[in-house]
């Protein structure tokens, strides 16, 4: 049987979410390269969608 599409959804979110915590600790520590701040656009556009998709 198929899952439930808002379930892979939150899936989704919630591992772009943790993607997202631990970029945030490499901004505090000014360790963010040019690649992780593309990286932070990326999983926000896809955050985004995925919400919108809900």
């Amino acid at each position: 049987m198929p899952q439930n599409p808002n379930i892979n959804n939150e899936k989704e979110m919630k591992k772009i979410v943790e993607e997202l915590k631990i970029l945030k600790v490499k901004r505090d520590e000014r360790q963010l390269q040019k690649q992780d701040s593309l990286r932070i656009e990326y999983l926000f556009n896809q955050y985004q969608q995925l919400k919108n998709d809900r």
